[in-house]
């Protein structure tokens, strides 16, 4: 369960693929940092800033969004990838949507989220699942809601925030992988976060596609 977390996080942030969200409003908006930690490489913490509907990843200068952004914008279901350096952003193809059915780090009912962990789970391919709720825990001094998952990839931990409807934490047993939000600072988050700046201009791509074809 917590390894299909861990690569849909990492694949977010090289800009390939999106996790999949449900589409309704978040129950509180707020900002965190965003920790890998264990066996892989960490290129440092990434940002990340919920809003209502939207949701801003910030990388860092030495991680795969080279200090740029991506805004993910559940209500209107595209994704668009800002890069400063160019002045330029990439707005999502309509299958790289974000699937409003499924879930990433929203959970609609955090006391019961066992059916959503395992759904997400059989459509990574991860084989037979199972989902069990620990109960009430504590990460980094916030109220939490424990869970275990285990599957054909080993076992793996994740830790909800009832009052966020967010994941907490992850952790990969096997692996030695874990993934946890930090500085968590509640609050009206500003809309410009989730906005494209004026003087960025739109990559085409299927413009570019057209221009490399004989």
């Amino acid at each position: 369960m917590l390894r299909g977390h861990s690569r849909v996080l990492w694949v977010v942030l090289c800009a390939t693929l999106l996790p999949s969200f449900s589409l309704g409003l978040f129950a509180q908006e707020f900002s965190a940092d965003l920790v890998q930690t264990g066996r892989s490489n960490s290129n440092g913490p990434t940002k990340i800033f919920v809003g209502k509907d939207k949701m801003r990843i910030e990388g860092s200068e030495r991680g795969q969004l080279g200090g740029g952004a991506m805004i993910i914008d559940f209500a209107n279901q595209k994704t668009l990838m800002l890069m400063p350096a160019q002045k330029m952003y990439i707005e999502s193809m309509p299958n790289m949507g974000p699937n409003k059915k499924d879930i990433w780090f929203r959970a609609d009912d955090p006391n019961n989220a066992c059916p959503q962990f395992e759904a997400m789970a059989k459509k990574s391919n991860d084989g037979p699942v199972s989902c069990r709720k620990i109960g009430p825990d504590t990460v980094n001094g916030r109220a939490a809601i424990k869970y275990e998952g285990s599957s054909k990839n080993g076992t793996g931990y994740a830790w909800i925030d009832p009052k966020l409807r967010f994941l907490l934490k992850w952790e990969n047993i096997g692996k030695g992988n874990m993934v946890e939000l930090r500085n968590i600072q509640e609050g009206t988050q500003d809309p410009r976060l989730f906005e494209v700046p004026s003087d960025y201009h739109k990559f085409d791509m299927q413009q570019m596609q057209q221009r490399r074809r004989p």
